[in-house]
């Protein structure tokens, strides 16, 4: 029915002499668009369009309507403002400079309303740097001087917000503190101001967004169906849940039931698209697929969804398919699999896995990927000695583990103490270079828990002769020595954001020791 429907829409807009919709594929920070409208036209009293001679003015259609309807209702409140937009996306997608996302024709960056020091709206540098400066929020930028407005920003928030279609307006903390203060202050809806506690968010792994505002709005029912994807949250207010799209999702399980394999291949295709789970159980139920193109398919499908809510199923299934190449074959699409339903595989897979081959390479390799250090460690006792391949796997897996279980020396190390005198230590103390990756700061946690007494010394001197593959048992495992360190790590903390080359590290350290035991000039000593 989807379809029909769809078939329907494009024969009439055809008959009535409409354009094609645009359309957001993929993720914002992995995507494309079609048929995509540009800003630039609407250049003019109503806004200034700042990226359309990069290029970088293209959205969908509700993106650009939305940010006229913004533009529109700002100069209606405040006559004399006018709207600066900065980035939105190509005119087909794809990455822009300076920024992850930006790629799908959803994003829009919004300028601040400012005023320099004779209360003139500030154009021609709409990225300045606001600062909290005791109450003042201000920045400067090439000489500009520029003053963040909280009644006229609040004017741009409101009118986003009020959108359903919008997900997210990234902004920093202390000027989302100062719009929702003045909307306190002003009696402004209450409905609203909770809608904005809710969608103003400073980025987590981005810059804090204080020099502009960047604009998110969900797939709407058309870029759904030709693969936009959305992440959560899914506002309760918000135009994210489409029902034409829901019964398409529908109609793909129904046709998966049918049993027949070239629906069951078009189904997947869809679902692989839109990465939805929705037949991640009945796949592992029917694995291994008939036939090698259902089978490939799958397999994507397995890697491109989430499996959380069927990881069990999934192990179990594998389990009673190894050692043969189908168990293996469905343990490769698994990712992203929680810790403690692996562990438990793992421990059943070491004590069923007696000789080497490739399932035992399989299974380190799902240990890399979500296993724990204790199942390594049980792997480790279980099919000592290893060889060639089979090391290079467990050392591999070994790493990846330490880099994601271990972000603090403090865990580390006491997994260490407790087991000291196992085989499987070693082979964890073999893979320890590979955690400079995920934590640089190693070294002065190590220095610090010698100093605190909360590691053994032999364990710490192992810990630092395996980074810096030389021996501390004459100099550098003396307390002076770390005390000196220690003493040198909090004068100097970039040194620690060297390249993951440890020797380089060793060597800036040392040179810098020495520098630091020097008598400055002109002192006594």
């Amino acid at each position: 029915m989807p379809y029909v429907l769809a078939i329907l829409v494009v024969l009439t807009r055809a008959v009535l002499g409409q354009e094609e919709p645009s359309l957001s594929i993929g993720h914002p920070w992995s995507g494309r668009q079609e048929a995509a409208r540009s800003i630039c036209p609407h250049q003019g009293p109503l806004l200034h369009a700042y990226s359309c001679e990069r290029g970088l003015g293209w959205g969908t259609d509700g993106l650009v309507d939305l940010v006229l309807d913004v533009a529109r209702k700002l100069q209606a409140e405040h006559p004399e403002v006018k709207l600066v937009v900065g980035n939105l996306s190509r005119r087909y997608g794809g990455e822009i400079p300076f920024s992850v996302s930006h790629q799908s024709g959803r994003d829009a960056d919004l300028g601040f309303v400012m005023y320099d020091r004779k209360d003139h709206q500030v154009l021609p540098l709409p990225l300045v740097h606001i600062r909290d400066a005791h109450g003042r929020l201000e920045g400067r930028d090439e000489g500009q001087y520029a003053r963040f407005d909280p009644e006229r920003n609040w004017s741009i928030v409101r009118a986003v917000i009020a959108d359903p279609r919008v997900q997210w307006v990234f902004v920093a903390d202390h000027l989302k503190e100062a719009m929702l203060a003045w909307a306190r202050a002003h009696n402004e809806d209450p409905t609203t101001l909770i809608r904005a506690e809710f969608v103003l968010k400073q980025p987590s792994t981005s810059t804090p967004h204080d020099d502009h505002f960047h604009v998110r709005l969900y797939c709407n029912d058309d870029s759904r169906l030709a693969g936009c994807l959305d992440r959560p949250p899914l506002w309760s207010w918000a135009d994210s849940r489409s029902e034409v799209f829901e019964e398409h999702v529908a109609e793909r399980v129904r046709a998966w039931e049918t049993g027949d394999d070239a629906l069951r291949l078009d189904a997947l295709l869809h679902l692989t698209r839109y990465e939805r789970s929705d037949l991640a159980a009945q796949v592992i139920d029917a694995w291994p697929l008939p036939g090698p193109a259902l089978q490939r398919t799958a397999r994507d499908y397995l890697a491109a969804v989430d499996l959380s809510a069927v990881a069990a199923r999934l192990l179990d299934r594998a389990q009673a398919l190894m050692p043969g190449g189908d168990g293996l074959d469905l343990l490769a699409a698994a990712r992203d699999l929680p810790t403690h339903l692996v562990d438990r595989f793992l421990v059943r897979a070491a004590a069923t896995l007696a000789p080497p081959g490739p399932a035992r390479l399989a299974v380190l390799r799902l240990a890399r990927g979500a296993g724990g250090p204790a199942s390594l460690h049980g792997l480790a006792d279980a099919w000592r000695p290893f060889s060639g391949d089979e090391r290079r796997a467990l050392l591999e897996s070994a790493r990846f583990v330490l880099n994601r279980e271990f972000k603090s020396v403090e865990a580390l190390t006491a997994f260490l103490d407790e087991h000291e005198h196992d085989d499987g230590t070693d082979l964890l103390l073999e893979s320890l270079p590979g955690i400079c990756e995920g934590d640089r700061l190693v070294l002065p946690r190590v220095a610090e828990q010698i100093l605190r007494g909360g590691m053994r010394r032999t364990t710490a001197v192992r810990i630092l002769e395996r980074m810096f593959g030389t021996s501390f048992s004459e100099h550098y495992s003396n307390q002076r020595m770390y005390q000196r360190w220690s003493t040198l790590i909090g004068n100097h903390p970039d040194l620690f954001r060297l390249p993951c080359d440890w020797k380089e590290i060793r060597r800036v350290l040392e040179g810098a020791s020495d520098e630091s035991e020097r008598p400055a000039p002109g002192a006594s000593g």
